[in-house]
């Protein structure tokens, strides 16, 4: 052997660095196999597809913005007044009018409603989002944009039209009259005080269109009920408005 060679031996240094690469390779094996396996006798269980999950989300997208638009236009304040014109109805037919004419009533006045009070909130995006009492309502806070809320006011008007139709032609004559009345008063209240008595005024309308949908006919009883109506919405809608003094 020539001096200053070294022998070189498997079993030493080759040895102890192939059992390392070989240790080093059984765990980089091992442990992932370890993680990912499942304990014995246990039952994997699916989980939801995607469509299905896309479908669910949709749902509850769908849930969230229909109870913004109803919160939107205060849909228990139209059930509310709804008995209003219900009551019109009632002292014209001298008892329970048909089913179908109630129905039709009850769509026409929430249809005008909800045109209107979805209207209103448009019209006052801008001053409500300056007042801390009403900033956080759905359209100045973004949970309802403005072509969502005009796109509301056009099927409210729609259904509103088509009710009265259905009812006969002099309220299907009357109602653009009506629902000009109840945009207005979305800007009454830029010029005048008298702004309490004209929601009172739309609100008296209730009790006469009632009528009207039963007889076709204006007669003095649901005038002076509607009279009685505009007063006592005006004296509340002035208390009302004391919160922001």
């Amino acid at each position: 052997m020539p001096t200053g060679q070294v022998e070189s031996r498997p079993g030493s240094e080759d040895l102890g660095t192939e059992s390392l690469i070989n240790s080093e390779a059984g765990e980089s094996c091992i442990v992932p196999c370890i993680l990912n396996e499942a304990p014995v006798g246990a039952r994997s269980t699916p989980g939801p597809s995607a469509p299905a999950i896309t479908v669910t989300a949709r749902r509850e997208t769908s849930t969230v913005m229909v109870r913004r638009l109803l919160s939107l236009v205060k849909i228990e304040h139209t059930l509310f007044a709804l008995p209003l014109a219900f009551t019109g109805s009632i002292l014209a037919a001298r008892g329970v009018p048909s089913l179908k004419v109630l129905g039709l009533v009850a769509l026409a006045f929430a249809g005008a409603r909800t045109a209107a009070m979805a209207f209103n909130r448009l019209a006052d995006r801008h001053l409500d989002a300056l007042n801390p009492r009403t900033a956080d309502r759905e359209i100045p806070s973004g949970q309802i944009n403005v072509y969502q809320a005009w796109a509301l006011v056009a099927i409210a008007v729609g259904t509103y039209f088509l009710a009265a139709l259905a009812l006969n032609w002099v309220c299907f004559s009357l109602s653009p009259v009506a629902l000009a009345i109840l945009l207005a008063y979305s800007y009454s209240k830029r010029f005048t005080w008298l702004c309490h008595f004209f929601l009172g005024l739309c609100l008296g309308l209730a009790p006469v269109a009632g009528w009207l949908a039963v007889t076709g006919q204006v007669e003095w009883t649901p005038v002076v009920l509607g009279i009685g109506v505009l007063f006592w919405v005006a004296g509340f809608d002035v208390i009302y408005a004391c919160q922001d003094v």
